[in-house]
């Protein structure tokens, strides 16, 4: 396959441009002086733009080796004659150019001496010039990676001067930019199409014309010419590959990587290689880039060069807006429009910039580059951005931008929708806007795209007609039926006749009367927008399909048969065709436009334009229309190669003993079979119109305010672009202070997201960042200022370590960055504020060391080696659990717990005979007793940024605690009787007032949570306002955890799943048991949590799972909270938290030790009618009895769902016997159970069979059938003499009635029921009569037709038919009326379609 000469090909992204790995480098390297001859057929006196680029010329490999050069002689052999011009050879090695100049297709050889012997891994041949550009053969004789194949490339050195009739051979070692004065050096592109050749000597010197040939090189003849063809004839063909491509200095060679067979070639009898030489020949044609097969996704097509438009960039699946867009902005006088359109408010500035190049915002150091989002741009100006783009940008323009204005995100943009759905949104948008700001005035929108028609009912028989005019935007036109626009048009506008069972009420009139229905028009718009309808609903498959029917549009319409008294000026020229390729599920769009259309169709100037995302291209117009009708279209297309489909070998291009062409392996783009690409959306315009909608806007036409807004936005970007270049010059920082702390009640120090980011240089000194700091705070001596740097610990905590730059004002901050930190990571600082006093106390100390002027004032800050930065909070459990942060300063590690105490009081204003608890966050969920009597070095407190949390201790907890100590002491002395000393110790009360203990640290902290939750239990009633709905917590410990640990979860009712719920607030680490009293307790009402069962999320079912939780189940909130699919566990996103709770008349445990049966019991037998079953069978005439003031109906007379708890293995019979216990039914009323799924009865069920386990009664239950599946209980009628039970359903009534329908693909609804049929069959009319007595239906009954449901559904439309039961069908009649039913419809898939809004 073509590929590049290190071997890497070509790979596609998503948008199908080319990106070429591992540009190769080329340098040339010395080599003999040598001359191998060239004869050209001639040569292109053009020369191709060449593209700019900023990238370095591409140089060739210094290993290569070169072939020994040729006599003359040789090389006039190697030559022979072949057509065309003739070739002159120097003394010099020159190559003199004759013959026709005009021809672009030239030829020259490489003719390789020794071939079998060559050692060389690469060989290439001289320069030889063509087109104003140098080419030379490059040959891997031994293969390029590859063993069993000869590889061979085509390479362009770029391009010389025209005027040069030879080219030197020069050093091919030389750069290119010394080879010749006159050569550019700079960047180049030239396309070509070239055919490389492995030359048959043998072959070619037996059909020569010229039998004196070199004997060196094809031996001596020994025979006649005709036998040496003969022999010939008997050798295998020259072997050949064409490709096409575009050189240029980014990728200099193309070629195939598998060119030739080894074993082929180095064949003695092949005729490949003769008395050891090899020749290759290639033949070069250049062409335009825009004949290139795949020159647009080459990334080096220079749209706005070619064609002097650009496209869109495509975000992952907007190349319908893409083509919408560019639709509209052709229509001058839309794009005026859109340009005057009122300019938003602007953002301003930020502020000011600090010293640094930063930008300070509020006062603060730095820019603020992660402090807060503005808001998004409104959508008409970047509307009116993109416009102007597409207008003078030089480059693909982005859509990013708009479609943030629109409010959608990245999933918005991966989701493609239908274009014409959009373009309605958008111009509805549009025009909402221009109301606004003219609303007198008639907006743009509707004088260019609205409509008027007529639609119209007229009576036949009475004088009546009903007329109401309607406006259109867009037509949408049936493709289904029609052969061209014009038959669309026909079916339209034509009439409909309502007659039979269709017809019309006429005000006035008490019969219904028959009538014309139809449409007429107005008026069309000046720009048509016309929607073929190639989408459609298959009833029969009951899925959407596309219609690629052929359907012909022409590029002139006359409309004036269609509107109501035309003039005969409504006629229209095609402007643009809007293509659809692909089908339902996934496609691509683009749009063929003619924005230089003139009023004359016909007038063939009128360039058509196929703008594909970034991709704009000149195109003919038979592509533009033609190759757009559809499916069975008649033009003749080239024969089809091997990668169009035909079978392997069948394909003339496939040589060289079946090497695959290369047309096989061109880079793919988004060329589909013809039957997939159709046209979807049509655009005309009304001919005497042309001029003035179509007429460009120019510079005037747009606002002096917008240009400005657009350039300064673009300045904006470019600065942007430069800090993210310059941003390894800076680093970004949160800076924190102990007022931050203050204000924030969590755990850990700080949240430090919520802190303003700061942009500073790297080589900012510190005490620069104090000074900053200090003027921004208002703080007074920046010399009283420790910065601390502050680490993210293994435990996800954030504390300060060290000082930062090691606490010298001299040292740069950067200098504590870590080796491989991101550069997104800001640095945490922590700027702490020394009081005097400590100074003071720090200046006695360092005086005994050394003599003040050696210290410098930052050295006075230093820290000793045995002070650590220590952290105090203080816990208040009451009223609202809270942590507030008091104070931070320097402690000496070697100090006792205990020591800490006199400070707590202090900052704290507490009193001595305050008992208090200390305690150290550790984590975000660990905090532990500190021990009074230990020193802060024993508790591994080294490093600076421990935090200590103390609370005030309750007087009933201190006693309950002494209580259980001094328990404890007496029971470890009696069961250690002699020992010197007890294993636990009573407290001893601490002259500082704490409260100290002696025992295990774990052990007594155990004890205090414990007698916590025993004094200190959770209200039965919820508080709102208050954590987990009132529950206390008495000790820091359990408010860290609850701040771990909390969730908000909705909890919902059971009986009604898919209503909204409340939310409730739970700790992830509860038990089965604690969800439930929660709940309860949320409920209100004193609800008993044991009678309490909850159901998680299914994620396929989008509801609560089957199954409830078991009440022996150990898993915890957070575990549940994972929702259950097919395809394993998922983790439910954090919008779908959801619950389900149900209320129970057993004890939560029974469940564990019976069976449950889910039963819902139908007294009326699944009949609508208002007399229950068994009063009907006891007495017919006897109405239900109604529930009123004297007399109120039994509970079982109304429809509802319970369960019964059964022995494992028992029967169904056991299961009768405890609804009609649950329901307290009468003695002698008979019950039977059947199985209901999908709202068809599928069985009835035996007493004696026995009951199966959940798990498998619903393993037959797929994931859509779940919510429909019914075990039903009802009343059993006994059964008349010479009777069938048959079951009766109701189907979904459909839009077109069909007498025979696929009874896989029927949709039915509602309750089924059973009916009693005469074993000998009953006509038609019987069964009806018999249904409408069951159902007491209305007289809307008449319309509901009657099927027989098997394989096929079958309609019974003749009265007098007579039907009998099939026996064992499940579901044997059906009656078709229209759904009453809502839609419950859950979707199973998580794929699935986002609907398209414009949220501006």
């Amino acid at each position: 396959a073509p590929m590049n000469d290190d071997g890497t090909a070509e790979v596609i992204r998503s948008d199908n441009a080319i990106i070429e790995l591992d540009t190769m480098e080329l340098e040339w390297d010395q080599a003999p002086d040598r001359s191998a001859h060239t004869r050209m057929a001639g040569d292109d006196p053009a020369i191709a733009d060449i593209s700019v680029d900023t990238d370095d010329l591409a140089t060739t490999d210094p290993m290569a080796a070169h072939p020994k050069p040729l006599t003359e002689q040789q090389a006039a052999l190697a030559n022979t004659e072949r057509g065309g011009g003739a070739t002159a050879v120097d003394s010099t090695g020159g190559v003199e150019v004759s013959g026709p100049q005009e021809n672009p297709t030239a030829s020259f050889d490489f003719v390789v001496p020794n071939f079998l012997d060559v050692e060389e891994k690469r060989m290439l041949c001289d320069w030889y010039e063509h087109g104003g550009f140098r080419w030379r053969i490059l040959l891997f004789p031994k293969g390029n990676n590859t063993l069993t194949f000869i590889s061979v490339y085509l390479e362009c050195g770029g391009p010389v001067s025209t005027s040069a009739q030879a080219v030197p051979d020069v050093r091919a070692d030389a750069p290119l930019s010394f080879v010749s004065s006159d050569r550019s050096p700079g960047p180049w592109s030239r396309a070509a199409r070239f055919k490389l050749m492995f030359v048959n000597l043998a072959d070619e010197a037996a059909l020569s014309q010229t039998p004196n040939a070199d004997e060196e090189m094809v031996g001596t003849a020994s025979s006649s010419a005709h036998e040496q063809r003969d022999m010939a004839r008997s050798r295998r063909p020259t072997i050949s590959q064409e490709a096409q491509y575009r050189f240029s200095h980014k990728g200099s060679d193309w070629g195939f990587l598998e060119f030739a067979d080894r074993n082929v070639v180095e064949d003695p009898t092949s005729g490949f290689v003769v008395n050891g030489y090899a020749k290759l020949r290639v033949e070069v044609t250049l062409i335009d880039e825009s004949a290139l097969e795949n020159s647009f996704s080459s990334g080096h097509w220079d749209s706005r060069k070619e064609t002097g438009f650009v496209g869109l960039k495509n975000q992952g699946a907007t190349c319908y807006m893409n083509s919408l867009l560019q639709t509209l902005y052709s229509v001058g006088a839309f794009r005026k429009s859109v340009y005057s359109m009122p300019l938003p408010e602007s953002s301003g500035a930020n502020g000011a910039l600090n010293g640094d190049g930063g930008r300070a915002r509020g006062g603060n150091v730095g820019v603020g580059v992660g402090g807060g989002s503005s808001a998004s741009e409104e959508m008409s100006y970047a509307l009116q951005k993109v416009f102007y783009e597409l207008q003078y940008s030089p480059s693909v323009v982005k859509t990013k931008k708009l479609t943030e204005s629109f409010g959608w995100d990245t999933s918005d943009a991966f989701t493609q929708h239908d274009v014409q759905e959009l373009n309605r949104i958008l111009c509805d948008h549009l025009e909402e806007k221009m109301k606004k700001q003219n609303p007198n005035e008639r907006n743009t929108i509707s004088q260019l795209f609205e409509g008027k028609l007529l639609n119209y009912i007229e009576c036949v028989h009475v004088p009546y007609k009903s007329t109401r005019e309607e406006s259109f935007y867009d037509l949408s036109l049936n493709v289904k039926g029609c052969r061209n626009i014009s038959e669309s048009f026909e079916k339209y506008t034509e009439v409909e006749m309502m007659e039979d069972d269709n017809k019309y009420r006429a005000d006035g009139y008490e019969e219904l009367q028959e009538a014309r229905k139809g449409v007429k028009f107005l008026k069309v718009p000046p720009v048509l927008q016309l929607h073929l309808k190639r989408f459609e609903y298959d009833f029969m498959r009951d899925v959407m399909v596309k219609i690629n029917d052929r359907f012909e549009f022409q590029p002139e319409i006359d409309l004036s048969q269609f509107v109501e008294n035309s003039d005969g000026s409504d006629v229209y020229v095609l402007h643009s065709v809007l293509v659809h390729i692909g089908d339902v599920h996934a496609g691509h769009y683009y749009v063929y436009i003619r924005p230089d259309l003139s009023a004359d169709s016909r007038d063939s100037q009128a360039q058509w334009y196929k703008f594909d995302d970034e991709v704009v291209s000149k195109v003919k117009e038979e592509e533009a229309i033609e190759d757009n009708f559809g499916s069975g279209f008649e033009r003749k297309t080239p024969p089809r190669t091997l990668h169009d489909g035909d079978e392997y070998g069948s394909s003339p291009n496939i040589q060289n003993g079946g090497q695959t062409p290369p047309s096989a392996y061109q880079p793919r783009s988004r060329v589909q079979a013809r039957r997939l690409s159709n046209a979807y959306m049509l655009q005309y315009i009304r001919r005497d119109k042309v001029a003035e909608l179509l007429s460009d806007a120019s510079e005037n036409d747009v606002p002096k305010e917008l240009s400005a807004r657009i350039r300064q936005d673009h300045d904006d970007e470019e600065r942007r672009k430069k800090e993210r270049a310059e941003q390894h010059l800076y680093i970004h920082v949160c800076i924190a202070e102990i007022e931050d702390m203050r204000n924030y009640h969590g755990p850990d120090l700080l949240d430090w997201d919520q802190l303003e980011k700061h942009r500073l240089k790297r080589t900012l000194l510190l005490g620069d960042l104090k000074r900053m700091i200090s003027t921004s705070r208002r703080w007074r001596d920046t010399q009283q200022l420790r910065v601390w740097r502050c680490r993210r610990r293994e435990n996800g905590t954030i504390r300060p370590d060290t000082l930062l730059a090691g606490g010298l004002d001299d040292a740069p901050i950067s200098d504590t960055r870590l080796d491989g930190s991101r550069i997104q990571d800001p640095m945490k600082l922590f700027v702490e504020l020394v009081q005097d006093q400590e100074i003071r106390q720090r200046v006695k100390e360092l005086q005994k060391l050394r003599p003040m002027d050696e210290l410098s004032r930052s050295q006075i800050l230093l820290p000793s080696d045995s002070q650590i930065l220590v952290f105090v909070k203080q816990y208040h459990p009451m009223p609202i659990p809270r942590v507030d942060m008091l104070w931070c300063g320097l402690f000496d590690r070697s100090s006792r717990v205990e020591d800490l105490v006199p400070l707590v009081r202090k900052i704290s204003m507490l009193g001595d005979d305050e008992e208090l608890l200390l305690f150290e966050e550790i984590g975000l969920d660990s905090v532990s007793k500190l021990p009074l009597e230990h020193t802060l070095f024993d508790l591994r407190m080294v490093h600076g940024g421990h935090i200590v949390v103390f609370q005030r201790v309750d007087a009933r907890l201190q006693e309950a605690h002494a209580l259980q100590v001094k328990k404890r002491a007496l029971n470890s002395l009696e069961t250690s009787a002699g020992a010197a000393e007890t294993q636990g110790r009573a407290p001893r009360p601490t002259a500082r007032g704490g409260f100290g203990m002696d025992a295990d640290v774990g052990e007594d902290e155990a004890m205090l949570l414990s007698l916590s939750e025993d004094l200190y239990p959770a209200p039965q009633t919820e508080q709102k306002g208050l954590p987990l709905g009132g529950q206390p917590l008495p000790l820091a410990p359990h408010y860290f955890h609850y701040l771990f640990n909390r969730i908000i979860v909705e909890v919902r009712d059971c009986n009604a799943p898919d209503e909204f719920g409340f939310p409730v607030e739970f700790l992830k680490s509860y038990t089965y048991a604690d969800m439930r009293r929660r709940v309860a307790r949320a409920l209100g009402g004193n609800k008993d949590p044991d009678f309490l069962r909850l159901y998680p999320l299914d994620l396929m079912l989008d509801g609560p799972r089957l199954e409830p939780l078991r009440y022996s189940t150990r898993d915890t909130l957070d575990a549940i909270l994972i929702g259950t699919s097919y395809s394993g566990p998922t983790y439910v996103p954090a919008e779908r938290k959801v619950l389900w709770y149900e209320t129970t008349e057993y004890h939560v445990s029974e469940f564990e030790d019976h069976e449950e049966v889910r039963v819902t019991w139908r007294p009326d037998g699944g009949a609508s009618g208002k007399r229950d079953q068994y009063q009907m069978s006891q007495d017919p005439d006897t109405e239900t009895m109604q529930e009123d003031d004297e007399h109120q109906a039994p509970a079982w007379t109304s429809t509802k769902t319970f369960s019964v708890l059964v022995p494992f293995n028992a029967k169904f019979a056991t299961v009768l016997e405890r609804v009609a216990e649950r329901l307290t039914l009468p003695a002698n009323m008979c019950l039977r159970l059947m199985e209901v799924k999908n709202s068809c009865i599928v069985r009835l069920i035996s007493p004696q069979e026995v009951v199966q386990r959940a798990s498998t009664m619903f393993s037959g239950v797929s994931t859509s059938d779940s919510q429909s599946f019914e075990l039903r209980c009802e009343p059993d009628v006994p059964r008349r003499p010479h009777h069938e039970w048959i079951s009766v359903a109701h189907l979904a009534k459909e839009m077109k009635p069909r007498p025979k329908r696929d009874s896989r693909r029927l949709s039915f609804f509602g309750v089924p029921f059973l009916l009693q049929v005469d074993s000998e069959g009953e006509t038609v009319a019987s069964l009806r009569q018999s249904i409408c007595e069951r159902l007491e239906a209305g007289e809307d009954f008449d319309q509901w037709d009657l099927y027989e449901i098997s394989d096929m559904t079958y309609l019974l439309d003749d009265p007098d038919l007579v039907w009998k039961p099939r026996a064992g069908a499940h579901i044997e009649l059906a009656i078709e009326h229209k759904s009453t039913a809502s839609n419950t419809h859950r979707k199973t898939s998580a794929f699935h379609s986002k609907p398209l809004k414009i949220r501006a």
